[in-house]
């Protein structure tokens, strides 16, 4: 009951507003890699249409991210790791992830690779917590094999930069990369016997109201998605 009062009390104070210039506050959680990579050129062309919308923005796992979602504590998630059922998705697209590492890396230079030559190699990689890192690792295991890194970090522009001057490898969303590998600057290695798609989402929770600065995000990101697939 006061969840239907405080939702009646804001669609009530959204009425009186102008309709004309839409405002509003929105708490967007998303993972590192988005963040670093692809929502600063969405968060700007976001902007320049609505002006007086502001966003918050919260980086962590998906799974803490569904859970301050689960308490209202986040209006949107946006991240990557397999599809959810429990929530709404307004964007569903699949991401490779891909090896990646400097293109003087010896392993660059073998015509075929197995996973298990990348896994004995100096790894850098993501936090456990990462939904593709886990992948790998159930798929490591399966196969009775470990992943072993020697460093582990969240921050993708500080993997990214030692990649750039390292012999090292990581396990990186192909968009976080593909510039670097369009211009030779880092190298993709794909071992014959291990792919791994996940799903980039943007999703909310199936009991949220959605307010019109919420729908406003949600249909110029949808909109954005078909652009660019187009």
């Amino acid at each position: 009951y006061a969840c239907r009062i405080l939702e009646e009390s804001e669609k009530a104070k959204l009425a009186l507003q102008e309709a004309q210039e839409l405002a509003g506050h929105l708490r967007i959680g998303m993972t590192e890699s988005l963040c670093a990579s692809s929502f600063p050129k969405l968060l700007h062309a976001f902007h320049k249409a609505y002006p007086r919308i502001t966003i918050s923005v919260e980086t962590s796992s998906p799974e803490i991210l569904l859970d301050m979602m689960n308490h209202n504590e986040l209006d949107i998630v946006y991240f990557i790791d397999r599809r959810h059922h429990d929530w709404i998705r307004v964007v569903d697209e699949p991401e490779e992830i891909v090896f990646v590492c400097h293109p003087q890396h010896p392993l660059t230079q073998k015509k075929s690779i197995l996973l298990k030559d990348i896994l004995q190699e100096e790894l850098i990689l993501t936090e456990s917590a990462a939904s593709y890192r886990y992948e790998l690792e159930q798929y490591a295991l399966s196969m009775k094999q470990q992943v072993h890194p020697y460093l582990e970090t969240g921050n993708t522009e500080f993997i990214i930069r030692e990649l750039l001057s390292e012999p090292e490898i990581s396990f990186l969303p192909a968009f976080c990369v593909r510039p670097y590998v369009e211009q030779k600057r880092l190298s993709i290695l794909h071992p014959k016997d291990f792919q791994l798609h996940v799903y980039r989402q943007i999703v909310y929770h199936k009991s949220k109201w959605l307010t019109p600065h919420m729908n406003a995000f949600l249909s110029f990101a949808d909109t954005e998605g078909r652009r660019k697939k187009a």
